[in-house]
C-alpha cells in the first residue's frame, strides 16, 4: 500500500462537505414544498 498524498485527503474531504452542502439544501427544499403544501390545504 502506497501512502496516500495529503492533498488526495483535504480533496475528499472538501467533495464530501460539497456532497452534505448539496444533500442539506436538498432536504431543507423538500422541507419546504412539504411546508407549501400543507399551508395550500389548510
Amino acid at each position: 500500500m502506497k501512502d496516500i498524498p495529503k492533498t488526495d485527503i483535504s480533496a475528499t474531504a472538501k467533495e464530501s462537505d460539497a456532497l452534505k452542502s448539496i444533500n442539506g439544501k436538498y432536504e431543507v427544499d423538500i422541507e419546504e414544498r412539504n411546508g407549501l403544501k400543507m399551508k395550500l390545504k389548510s
